[in-house]
């Protein structure tokens, strides 16, 4: 028997008794509710419900018909009540429809979201019976394959922008970088905008080498001149450029030309190297990341941006970067997570330009562990120090959780006050959105599969843009769960 049953007050035999009692009314509005309730049944029998084969998309046409039973039921009963002589079986009847259609599609979320789940635990005990793979990524023994390739494709894409900047749509900002240095390591990165998530990266190219030093100078720049990556800076020096030039070298086989000046013009470092031709800044579909490798980094950069956008909202910048925010959501949705990671790149610049970047202070010496454990700097290594900010980051999610609830319930109440044509549908999406809010996520899967359908879901983007934004508040804890759990 499937999973999720038809409740019979949705079947067209329902309605159809109330043929006797509509034959009384002085004008019975036209309908095609028995249509419209014949065609949801079909579509719910045309679900293979505990097949092995169904996905939350199987179900999208069933929930799109029941939207339009939702609509000729309210447009029958908005007609219908005009005439306060008509006859109550038939509206009774509209009630009992419309309380069936809510369990539902209630029934249908709970569904999908258990499936998605039991395909979750399926995959995961997968991978976890597939024989380890020897590291074999470019930065050293146990570098991350992903961030070798998030580092490698962010340099090259960089140096071939600065190398032939595009006369339309370029950022029309200046190249921003930092440096990361292990003990043995001098890694670089490069960008519009360059920060904490990028660190962590460059920290996975050289793992071990802790304590971990971080340059990063607001006022310093990258340009290319004289056929050479240069840098231009007043503070960093020509002993990291040289070690830079042979961390490339060795690591991505670039071997640039580099030069250090500072803001005056003066050259204060200049080493040799090979003139770059185009095919050695090309990218061959062995660089392109794996699809939940994608994934996982736009989820990580929209986690870690989360406050800053947070608090952007209030500023002028507000309304640009909540677009920019809404079209990230679109193309990750859409699995483009080039042009939406290249989308946070911008809301990224567009903070630190307005004082709201993650800015790292230059020369800051830190562990590896306290650069990618939040609970570090506060005893994370601690077993019971770690469970306590834990128990903070769980009570902070449950109080945005709460405010983030009644928030759209507020938003729905006002919706369904203005008898919109489209109010039922706005209110069945929020509706949807608050269930799927978990109360306690209490399991990595658990903050794992919020994060990514708050990063991504098309509804929850939607009811942001409708109501407000109540993505960006919830991301911040559960970044902080998520990294507490792992």
């Amino acid at each position: 028997m499937a999973q999720v049953d038809i409740p019979m007050a949705l079947g067209a035999a329902f309605w159809d008794k109330q043929k006797t009692a509509l034959a009384k009314a002085a004008k019975a509005p036209p309908t095609k509710l028995a249509d419209e309730l014949k065609a949801l049944t079909r579509l719910h029998a045309g679900v293979d419900w505990d097949g092995k084969d169904f996905t939350a998309d199987n179900v999208k046409a069933v929930l799109a018909q029941l939207q339009t039973v939702v609509a000729a039921l309210t447009k029958f009963e908005t007609e219908a009540k005009k005439d306060k002589a008509f006859p109550k079986e038939p509206l009774t009847a509209v009630t009992a429809i419309d309380k069936a259609a809510k369990e539902y599609r209630g029934d249908i979320d709970a569904y999908v979201a258990t499936r998605k789940s039991a395909a979750a635990k399926a995959a995961a005990t997968a991978a976890a019976q597939k024989p380890k793979a020897s590291p074999s990524a470019p930065g050293g023994a146990g570098a991350s394959a992903k961030a070798a390739k998030l580092v490698r494709n962010k340099i090259i894409a960089s140096i071939a922008l600065l190398r032939k900047p595009k006369p339309q749509g370029a950022p029309g900002r200046p190249m921003r970088f930092l440096v990361v240095q292990g003990k043995l390591s001098t890694t670089l990165m490069m960008g519009v905008a360059v920060g904490p998530s990028q660190v962590k990266q460059l920290i996975a190219m050289c793992p071990g080498e802790a304590p971990y030093k971080t340059l990063k100078y607001p006022e310093a720049y990258l340009l290319w001149e004289k056929n050479a990556l240069t840098f231009v800076s007043d503070k960093l020096s020509g002993s990291v450029v040289k070690k830079l030039q042979i961390w490339l070298k060795k690591t991505f086989k670039l071997n640039l030309k580099m030069r250090l000046r500072n803001a005056a013009g003066v050259v204060a470092e200049e080493t040799e190297g090979e003139d770059l031709s185009d095919d050695m800044l090309k990218l061959d579909a062995d660089d392109a990341l794996s699809a939940e490798d994608a994934a996982q980094e736009y989820q990580e950069r929209l986690a870690a941006l989360a406050e800053a956008i947070r608090k952007a909202m209030a500023q002028p910048m507000g309304a640009k970067i909540k677009a920019l925010m809404a079209s990230s959501a679109q193309n990750a949705k859409a699995n483009k997570y080039d042009a939406a990671l290249g989308e946070l790149d911008e809301i990224e610049a567009l903070l630190e330009e307005g004082g709201l970047g993650e800015a790292l202070e230059a020369d800051e010496s830190e562990s590896e562990e306290e650069l990618t454990n939040p609970a570090a700097k506060t005893g994370g290594n601690d077993a019971e120090a770690k469970k306590a900010e834990l128990a903070r980051a769980m009570d902070d999610w449950k109080a945005r959780r709460a405010k983030a609830v009644a928030s759209l319930k507020d938003v729905a109440g006002k919706i369904a006050a203005s008898k919109h044509a489209s109010a039922t549908k706005a209110i069945l999406e929020i509706q949807a959105v608050m269930k799927n809010i978990t109360a306690e996520p209490a399991t990595l899967q658990q903050v794992n599969e919020l994060r990514k359908w708050l990063s991504s879901d098309d509804v929850v983007n939607d009811v942001c843009e409708l109501a407000e934004d109540v993505r960006t508040p919830l991301l911040i804890p559960l970044e902080r769960m998520r990294s507490l759990m792992a």
